[in-house]
Order: C-alpha cells, then structure tokens, then sequence
C-alpha cells in the first residue's frame, strides 16, 4: 500500500513538471518568432530615371527609425521591421517612397528617381563699363564718333594719346605697330581687355598691335582707367588698364561703306552690313575692312584683310 502511494505521488510531480515546462515554451515561443522576423534585411540599388546610372549618397529612410545611404555603385542594404514605408531622397532627385510587405524582403529592389528640373531666370553676361564722375577711379572715354572721325591712318593706340596720362606713337617695324604708356608704365604693366576679356600676351604682357588691324571699325567705346585698379582675373596693370567695347549687333537693318586713302598710298576700305532684329528675335551685323598700300617707311608695304561678326 505504501509502495503504490509513493508510485501515485512521483507520477503527479512529473505531470506538474511536464506541464510548467510547455507552459514555459509557450510563453518563450513568440518572442523567438518575434526575434527572428526583427532581423530581416532588404537589399537593392538606386539608379537614375533618365540613363540607368547609379546614384551615390542617397538618403533612404524607414518609418521604423532605420536609415542609410546609397553607395558609389547605388547600393544599399538595410535592417527592416516589415511592414515598413521607405523614403529615398537626393538633392537632385525627386523624393520617392515604397512600402515593403512582409514577403517582399527577399528580393532586391531597383528604386528609379527622376531627377529635379529646376527653372532659371535669364541672365545676361555683359562688358563692365564705368561711368565718368560716378566710379571713383580716374577713367576715361573715347566713344565711337570721336575714333571715326579722329583716327583717320594712325594706328589704333594713337586715339588714345589726348586722353591725361597717356603716350602713344607708332613704331617702325611695320605697318600698325605701335607702342602705349599710361603715367609712364610701358606696355608690359598695362592691362588690354576686350570686352572684359584679357587680351595682352600671357608671356610678358605685350601686345601686337599690327595683329589688330580693322579693329577701330569695331570699335564702339574705349574706356581706359589710370593706374592700379580692381579685376576680377589676374591682370598685370599697375599702370592702367585699356577695356576696348565691341559694336553690338544693330537693331535697325542698314549698311554703310567707307573709302580711305593716304598721301604716301595707303588705301582702306571698309563695310558695315546688319540685318537688324529679324522675326526670329536674331541680329547679325558684319563689318570688313582691308588696307593696302607701300607704308609710310621704305619696306613696311602692307595688304591686310580683317573682319568682324556679331549675332544677338
């Protein structure tokens, strides 16, 4: 009798074990499930809508918290907690979202962003050009009239030599050489820009002037500053700078031509041709020149052909 007792108690205690032990396992058996379905990954890459390239340094957010970014190949690869929305964005790109299910974390994803069309407002780049008494640096201007009617065969610098400060002569290595000072700088220490571009050598700062010839005919303002001065470029003009403005295209259709000629036989003729403003809002004007004659001095004959073009 007290044999099947003790059997009866011993049968009872591992029924109460057996049953703490499942009850155990139920209780853990979620949090296993839920760990496991925490640890998912998605995986996929970011290309550009409009060539198939990828994309590097792209943001991709999810609404649980977890966030990355795209690498030099477009690349990216994530710790999710599906569901989740996904938000990729690019300064340049226009932002995307997607919304990733629980089965399709298995898959890479191709996320396509099409890039940002910004609008602009017009800009035009022009020539600066100073105005007399209202820019505090000592300036001043030769407009076209006075080179057309002043000029006459004297080489291009000569125009300027009646303005303060300034020296001009030609030199007799042929025809259009010459030579320019402004309080005394020579050449190599003075700026040359052709509407606002330099134009003097970028060896030593010369300039040829035989190289420009016809350029008094597109000439629409000289403008020249007296000592050193203020530039956006690297200039070497301790002594001044000379901005030579270029005639712009005419808005009323015309021409002209002009016929020159020297005591010693020099002859130039120029032509000035301009559309005016057409119905396609575009103006073309054309002006040519050639010189020809002996020179001057013995053995400086010049025959030389210039041109100049501008559309707007």
């Amino acid at each position: 009798m007290p044999v099947i007792k003790k059997t009866i108690a011993m049968l009872k205690a591992t029924t109460a074990c057996r049953f703490r032990y499942s009850l155990l396992l139920l209780t853990l058996l979620p949090g296993f499930v839920f760990t496991s379905s925490a640890q998912l990954y998605i995986s996929g890459k970011v290309i550009d809508a409009s060539d198939n390239l990828p994309i590097a340094g792209v943001a991709i957010h999810s609404t649980g918290g977890e966030g990355t970014i795209s690498d030099e190949n477009g690349n990216f690869n994530l710790k999710i907690i599906p569901p989740t929305t996904f938000t990729f964005s690019h300064l340049a790109y226009n932002k995307s979202s997607i919304k990733i299910a629980d089965h399709a974390y298995k898959e890479p994803v191709i996320i396509a962003l099409s890039p940002k069309m910004i609008g602009l407002q017009e800009v035009s780049v022009i020539a600066s050009f100073a105005s007399e008494r209202q820019t505090p640096v000592a300036i001043s201007t030769i407009d076209q009239a006075h080179i057309q009617s002043q000029l006459g065969s004297q080489t291009f610098p000569e125009i300027m030599k009646m303005k303060p400060g300034i020296y001009a002569t030609p030199q007799g290595g042929g025809f259009g050489d010459a030579k320019i000072s402004i309080r005394g700088f020579q050449q190599e220490n003075i700026g040359l820009l052709l509407n606002g571009v330099p134009v003097s050598s970028v060896e030593n700062g010369l300039v040829y002037w035989s190289n420009w010839n016809g350029l008094a005919e597109a000439t629409q303002a000289i403008q020249i500053q007296r000592g050193l001065g203020a530039s956006r470029v690297a200039l070497n003009s301790v002594g001044g700078t000379i901005n030579i403005i270029t005639r712009p295209a005419e808005a009323k259709a015309g021409g002209g031509i002009r016929y020159m000629v020297t005591d010693y036989g020099n002859q130039q003729t120029s032509l000035r041709l301009s559309s005016g403003l057409m119905e396609n809002g575009l103006a073309v004007t054309f002006l040519g020149s050639r010189t020809v004659g002996p020179g001057y001095v013995d053995a400086t004959y010049v025959d030389a052909w210039s041109w100049f073009l501008n559309a707007s």
